[in-house]
This record gives C-alpha cells, sequence and structure tokens, in this order.
C-alpha cells in the first residue's frame, strides 16, 4: 500500500514538471488580457460601474430591504447613488427612498423628520453604517492593479468612507435630556419662546445652556425642486437662496468627547418657498400649539474684552425694525453658493451653523474671528405680526462670540465690513451694556432696552440665555420678565450703557 502511494506521488510529479510552466503561463496571459481589457476606458467603466452597484446591492441594498424599502425603490438608489459625486448627495437619496413612519410610535426620537413623518431613526443609521464598511471593504479588495477603473473605485471608497464617517455624526449623541419651552410677551404682537435645556447622562447633569457644540442631520433639497424665483430687494439687487428648514432638535451628549451639544434635523427650503410658509400660517393663533418645523436663523451677540455685550443700530432702510437695537450679526446659512460666496458647510460638506456665524460676523462687523470664539448657547423662537416681520414659527439659533478688543477697538473694525453682504445691515450705533448679575435686574434691562431703545425680540432672547449661562435660571429670567413693568422713565440703567459711533465701511475702490 505504501509502495503504491509513492509510485501515484511520483507520477504526480513528473506530470506537474512537465505542465505547471504551460498552466502558469495561460494564467499570466489571462490576467494580462484581463489587465489590458480595464486600461480601455469603456471596459474601465463598465467594470467601474459593475463592482460599485454590486457592491451597494449586496451591502446596503440588503439593509434598505430590511428597512422596508420596496425592489422597485432599492433598484432607483443603487442607480442614483452610483452616479453621485457627494456623499452627502448619496445620504439625500437614501432618505429618499427610506420609507416615512409615525413619528410618535417610536421611544427612541427621529434623527430626521420629512413632513413630519419619521424618516431616519438610530438603529437604521448603525445598520447602514454597518452596511457601509462592509461595501467600502468589498470595493478595497476589487483595487488590483494599475488599470483605469482604480482612481474611480478608490474615489467610490472615499466617498462612502465620508457617508460613514456623517452618519456616525447623527449617532453618537447620547439622549438623556429634558427640553422645557418657556414662553413670554415680548410685545403686544410679538410671542417669543426660549428653550430650557437639561441634560444628563452617566449620572453628570449639564444644567441650563452653557455652551453647545452642533451636530446636523440633513436632507438637501432633491435637484428637482432647485428652480427658485428670485425676490427683487431695494437693498439686495436679488436674492435666491436655499435656507435651512428645520423638522426637529434636541439636546444631547456627544459620546465622543462627553460635551453636550445641540442637534438639528433640516432640509433646505428656498426664500421663496419660506415666504409660502409664512403666508399660510398667517391665519394661524399664536397661543395654540406652534407648527414644529420652520425656518432656523442665526443670531449673535458679542463681548468685548471686558464681559460687556455689544449690540448694534439696525441700518434705516431695512423693511423691519429699522433703526432697532438688534444683535451683533444675524443672518441665516447658505446653502446655495451664490456670486462669490461659499456654501456654510464643514469638511464633511455638512451644514455648518458656526461657519455661518462667522461670515455674518465678518460681513456686517468687518471682524473675523475663529470658530473657537464662537459658541451656541440655545435656541429660542419667535411669532410676530410686526410689520414687515417674517417670524412665523422662526427658530433663532443664539450664539456668544469673544473677542480680545475693546468696545473702541471693536467699532473701528466696521469700517471692514462688506459693503454688499452686511454692512448695509447695520446702522451707524454700537452700545456696549454691562450686564446684571442677578435675574431680576437682568429681565428689567431687558424691558428697559425694548422701551428706549426698540430692541428686538431676538436679541433679547440672546441676553437672557446669555445670563443663563453666568448661573441664573432661565425659568426664573422668563418668569421676572413677564413681571417687569420697567419703563423709559427708569434711569438706573443709563450708567450700564456705553455708546459708539460706527463710521461708515471703506469703498471698495479703497481697499475692500
Amino acid at each position: 500500500m505504501k509502495q503504491a502511494v509513492m509510485e501515484q506521488l511520483a507520477t504526480l510529479g513528473v506530470w506537474l514538471g512537465r505542465n505547471v510552466e504551460p498552466i502558469s503561463a495561460i494564467i499570466t496571459t489571462l490576467l494580462a488580457i484581463w489587465v489590458a481589457l480595464l486600461s480601455i476606458s469603456n471596459v474601465a467603466r463598465w467594470y467601474t460601474e459593475f463592482q460599485l452597484k454590486r457592491a451597494r446591492r449586496i451591502t446596503v441594498g440588503r439593509t434598505l430591504a430590511s428597512a422596508g424599502v420596496s425592489r422597485k425603490e432599492r433598484s432607483r438608489w443603487i442607480a442614483e447613488a452610483s452616479s453621485v459625486s457627494s456623499p452627502i448627495d448619496e445620504i439625500s437619496i437614501l432618505l429618499d427612498v427610506l420609507p416615512r413612519r409615525d413619528s410618535t410610535a417610536t421611544v427612541e426620537p427621529f434623527l430626521l423628520k420629512i413632513d413630519g413623518q419619521g424618516a431616519l431613526d438610530a438603529a437604521t443609521a448603525r445598520e447602514l453604517v454597518a452596511a457601509y464598511k462592509k461595501s467600502v471593504s468589498r470595493l478595497e479588495s476589487r483595487v488590483l492593479f494599475a488599470t483605469a477603473a482604480t482612481p474611480a473605485i478608490s474615489n467610490a471608497v472615499v466617498s462612502m468612507r465620508a457617508v460613514v464617517e456623517i452618519l456616525n455624526s447623527y449617532i453618537d449623541g447620547s439622549v438623556g435630556q429634558r427640553t422645557t419651552e418657556l414662553t413670554y410677551r415680548f410685545s403686544p404682537k410679538c410671542l417669543a419662546k426660549v428653550f430650557d435645556l437639561d441634560s444628563t447622562e452617566s449620572g453628570i447633569t449639564i444644567s441650563g445652556n452653557v455652551p453647545r457644540d452642533i451636530a446636523v442631520t440633513y436632507r438637501p433639497m432633491p435637484v428637482r425642486d432647485t428652480k427658485t424665483p428670485r425676490v427683487q430687494s431695494h437693498q439686495i439687487r436679488e436674492y435666491d437662496g436655499h435656507l435651512p428648514w428645520l423638522t426637529s432638535f434636541r439636546a444631547e451628549t456627544d459620546q465622543s468627547n462627553g460635551r453636550p451639544r445641540l442637534h438639528f434635523s433640516f432640509e433646505t427650503a428656498t426664500y421663496s418657498r419660506y415666504k409660502e410658509y409664512n403666508s399660510i400660517r398667517l391665519g394661524m393663533d399664536p397661543e395654540a400649539e406652534w407648527p414644529v418645523d420652520g425656518l432656523l436663523s442665526l443670531s449673535v451677540i458679542a463681548l468685548d474684552n471686558s464681559g460687556r455685550l455689544l449690540a448694534v443700530r439696525r441700518g434705516p432702510g431695512l423693511m423691519y425694525a429699522a433703526g432697532r437695537l438688534s444683535s451683533f450679526a444675524t443672518g441665516n446659512l447658505d446653502l446655495k453658493t451664490r456670486r462669490h460666496l461659499n456654501l456654510d458647510v464643514d469638511a464633511l460638506g455638512l451644514p455648518s451653523p458656526v461657519e455661518a456665524a462667522r461670515r455674518e460676523i465678518r460681513e456686517e462687523t468687518g471682524i473675523d474671528l475663529g470658530p473657537e470664539r464662537i459658541h451656541a448657547i440655545g435656541l429660542g423662537r419667535l411669532w410676530s405680526s410686526e410689520k414687515g416681520a417674517l417670524d412665523l414659527g422662526t427658530y433663532h439659533l443664539h450664539f456668544v462670540a469673544t473677542t480680545d478688543m475693546t468696545a473702541e477697538t471693536v467699532v473701528r473694525e466696521f469700517t471692514h465690513a462688506d459693503p454688499v453682504e452686511g454692512a448695509w445691515e447695520v446702522g451707524r450705533e454700537m452700545l456696549a451694556i454691562s450686564i446684571p448679575d442677578n435675574p431680576r435686574d437682568v429681565a428689567d434691562l431687558v424691558r428697559w432696552m425694548s422701551a428706549t431703545e426698540g430692541a428686538v425680540a431676538q436679541l433679547s432672547t440672546g441676553i437672557l440665555l446669555l445670563a443663563s449661562t453666568r448661573g441664573m435660571r432661565l425659568s426664573d429670567l422668563v418668569r421676572y420678565l413677564d413681571k417687569s413693568t420697567v419703563t423709559k422713565a427708569d434711569k438706573r440703567f443709563d450708567e450700564l450703557v456705553d455708546r459708539f459711533s460706527i463710521p461708515s465701511p471703506l469703498n471698495p475702490a479703497q481697499g475692500l
């Protein structure tokens, strides 16, 4: 038996000796032919599309199937996702095909709501992260040799990794907080809300509106909806911007660093569509429950090097609240490139309220602050029927910007404001205001500024939020504000205010 086995092994050895070289040559030739074919653009394009669609179908496609997405919708998603170049666009297509569900039917809040219904929950987002990671691994194993198909597949891998990073940013916040709406009557025609945020996570209580990071879950406007009628204005030649339409938000703790943050989910609305929404809301009763969704706007209060609040007079030619006292800078996120301005986005392509606040400060005041000096301190909301107002349920994300400059130095920087994009919004006066250290006096100061300086509602809310970061309870501030009877005749706040004349911006021909 042993001898027979040895004879068979010897025979096999002889056969291999005679045939290995031809077999190796055949394999090498076939591989060379395959590499040559992949070097041809048409074949490389077919191979790339085949690999991308297959990788998505057997990984992410299965996850979508388990989430209830139909075969037809999965096929549409594969076809469209394989042709986009931006991870944000790929996520937008994902959100379009995910089924809508009752947003009140789940214990875990939805990360994104569309038309009032839940579109993406944390569990589905986690499954999508795992599926995209499998797609990346599969595609990386297909990047063989230096062929024409390699760059396209490598780019797809980079894009899918960005999708994973974006989805992870959606789900790395822990929910374990309470958000309370506090409502106060700012004026007979303006009702205001401010959100009191208390977060509890892992035994640590974050009470009040401490400075917070910001996370954004975003669904861009589908391409078919991007045609926007241009709105004419006597101040701006035309405005065709895309704005963030907030669908939900929550206070949470970022698991990656333990810091508190505000997590917003929003879609994109054109300016004309925003005005349409407002016209529909004109007949609603602000004393009743407000619609959950609304425009997300920005309001920045600034502090000089001694901690005084800096507020500016609004421009005399504005259609709303002309000449009244307002925040240091206000505005919106730009979600569409226009003129020489880029999108307000972060490195991943997600909308960045902080970058938008930096841009608004730079345009309106000429001061360029780093992101480390700009912090979100809370959220407010307005419903105003004042003439020219467009705030019918508008959210205002409030920031505080800290400077190392005196108020005298700050006011000189206004000469560098952008005369096209921002300087026209600012009047010719800035106030430096010392904020009292007890809630009753802060509430009286807010009422006094409204009566004496015509302060707008978002500035008042910003002052309340700033005071809440200094150890005062927001509920106490609102309660005292409702009871305050301060009038113009009260002179005790005069000594808290210093006034500065704002110089006109430089003419563009002189250096801007």
